[in-house]
């Protein structure tokens, strides 16, 4: 009886020793679970910020695009503008010109009327500055 009472508690204490280390062990990887949790959680959040952040920037991007086309549609615009007006300048110096030179030489001339109302109230527009050769190369 006394060899089964010592090889029962030869037993019983190992298996107190294994339960008590099998109880570290998972204390030990508890807290490791948790501190990996955490970590995850920090990395989670910066990567949040980050898609947040990089998403304000093609938004700011896009809006920049959009403001960089509409300032160049303007510009497009405005050349346009000057140009029809510097066309139409060119059109009323050789409407002079010609009609200068037909009463030079008793020429029959009679300009079409021009069917663009702009261009006509354009040429009306220049002044007699504008007409002038040093008003467009200043």
């Amino acid at each position: 009886m006394s060899t089964m009472h010592d090889s029962t508690s030869l037993v019983k204490d190992e298996w107190t020793m294994y339960m008590e280390k099998a109880e570290l062990y998972y204390l030990g990887d508890t807290v490791s679970v948790e501190n990996i949790k955490k970590e995850m959680e920090v990395v989670l959040q910066s990567c949040l910020q980050k898609a947040k952040m990089g998403a304000q920037q093609w938004n700011n991007a896009q809006r920049s695009l959009l403001n960089l086309e509409e300032v160049n549609v303007a510009s497009v615009h405005e050349i346009v503008r000057e140009v029809s007006i510097v066309k139409a300048f060119l059109f009323a110096v050789v409407l002079a010109v010609f009609s200068a030179d037909a009463k030079a030489h008793k020429i029959g001339f009679a300009p079409a009327p021009s069917p663009d109302r702009k261009l006509s109230a354009a040429v009306r527009r220049c002044s007699p500055q504008a007409l002038s050769f040093e008003f467009w190369v200043r």
